[in-house]
């Protein structure tokens, strides 16, 4: 029992680094409502992107700590990493293109590339810290 409780916990643990709203949500949020652009329909339309990764990050809250449960590889967690560094990286990008079609400035391919490294870093970290001693 004391396995299964210790990849609870930690799957719960990963549900909390996952957070909640997609780096496109928050690139909407962060839009200035008052500038002129915002109303365009280019602009508006782009915040679509912000429901379809909202979703996405709500099928990894779940996913991942389920796909990290069950799995007892190195193979799948290799799997779940490069998903998830796949979905963040699309995230990312949609979120520059949403703050740049909204007149904002465009992030960098490098600053993009980083965090989602660093991100992946974190879950490969996280992922290999053992609970109870095992």
């Amino acid at each position: 029992w004391g396995f299964l409780i210790d990849r609870i916990v930690f799957g719960v643990f990963l549900l909390f680094l996952t957070g909640c709203a997609s780096q496109t949500r928050h690139a909407v949020n962060s839009l200035d409502r008052q500038n002129p652009v915002y109303q365009s329909e280019v602009c508006q339309q782009s915040f679509q992107l912000a429901d379809f990764h909202d979703q996405l990050q709500k099928t990894r809250m779940v996913g991942t700590p389920l796909v990290f449960l069950a799995s007892s590889g190195t193979g799948a967690l290799l799997a779940m990493l490069a998903a998830n560094m796949g979905l963040d990286t699309l995230d990312r990008l949609d979120a520059s293109h949403v703050v740049v079609v909204c007149d904002g400035p465009e992030t960098l391919s490098f600053n993009i590339w980083e965090k989602v490294f660093l991100g992946a870093g974190l879950q490969l970290f996280t992922n290999g810290i053992k609970f109870g001693g095992n």
